[in-house]
């Protein structure tokens, strides 16, 4: 498990730090969580994935600059990674190419719209 952590987070660091780092499509998720051991929802690399990009959002909201996407559901039970990560690894065959994000942008408007 140690290792797994390790590995995820180099590869997360890789990707943070890579010029020409490409964004993960819902495939890839799913590919991702097909390879690991146990629930998709373990991952860690997934987790900080989804977690960066709902921290990101949740800056955004907090100083108004959120444009475009209206929530109305509470962050703290809009923004729960593990129903993010089911909904990513649950995705019909006509998602997999989209990007991830924009999927998870499409489960927050979904599930917290006003």
């Amino acid at each position: 498990m140690r290792l797994n952590l390790r590995l995820s987070f180099f590869c997360l660091l890789m990707v943070v730090l890579s010029c020409s780092a490409q964004a993960l499509t819902v495939g890839q998720v799913q590919g991702i969580c097909a390879e690991y051991d146990t629930s998709c929802r373990d991952n860690p690399f997934l987790q900080a994935y989804v977690g960066g990009g709902l921290d990101m959002l949740a800056t955004l909201k907090e100083q108004g600059t959120l444009t475009g996407i209206q929530l109305c559901e509470p962050s703290d039970e809009l923004f729960d990674v593990d129903k993010i990560l089911d909904f990513l690894s649950s995705a019909k065959d006509d998602a997999k190419a989209k990007n991830a994000m924009h999927q998870v942008i499409s489960y927050l408007q979904r599930e917290g719209s006003c």
